[in-house]
């Protein structure tokens, strides 16, 4: 899971702020993805280069996403329209981000018992005490609905993009969504459309 965009509300802002999760069965299927990509640039293993979506070339931008349409994988992201968002609402910044968070994990999370997920969430904070606040938070928000059905067993890590080939790759996601709000440029949301389960714009 990963996000784009800001939450800042004042001038200077981007308009909107996008949390995006790409849910896969084999994480080693993105770790090769990266592999493939870092082979082409001329350098070896997942953990060479750290890809972002927006200090990327338009090829390697379009080799990632195609390369994840082709995956056994689910997205789902959620949006807000910053400048339509309630003036009280604004205050609210951490809670605006686990709602958003909450949501897409529920979509991807799959309804099966005894099943391991794991969550990597870019690490957005050094401090222990707010990663494991949010940590706790997120998991009983992502099972909140599913009392009585299954129940998966979640391990949330908050991780650098760096050492998490799939982290980079979903920072492509959340970037191509991103475009497509913000530039109203749909075309990297297109290569990975038929992955999309989930993409709701939210009003506040």
């Amino acid at each position: 899971m990963d996000e784009s965009g800001d939450l800042g509300f004042g001038t200077g802002g981007s308009k909107y702020f996008v949390v995006a999760a790409l849910g896969i069965k084999d994480s080693r299927a993105l770790d090769r993805l990266i592999k493939k990509e870092n082979r082409r640039l001329g350098s070896n293993g997942a953990r060479s280069i750290d890809h972002k979506f927006n200090k990327s070339s338009e090829k390697v931008r379009l080799s990632l996403l195609r390369g994840v349409s082709e995956t056994n994988s689910q997205i789902s992201w959620r949006a807000i329209d910053k400048e339509n968002t309630k003036v009280h609402v604004r205050k609210t910044k951490d809670e605006i981000y686990l709602m958003l968070s909450a949501e897409v994990l529920n979509d991807i999370i799959p309804y099966r018992v005894n099943t391991d997920v794991i969550i990597h969430i870019d690490r957005m904070s050094s401090k222990k005490s707010v990663r494991d606040a949010m940590s706790t938070c997120l998991s009983s928000r992502s099972i909140s609905d599913r009392i009585g059905i299954s129940l998966p067993n979640v391990r949330i890590e908050h991780q650098v993009p760096y050492d998490v080939p799939g982290l980079q790759v979903q920072d492509f996601v959340a970037g191509s969504v991103f475009q497509h709000l913000e530039r109203e440029n749909s075309a990297y949301c297109q290569i990975i459309e038929n992955k999309v389960i989930s993409g709701v714009n939210i009003r506040l």
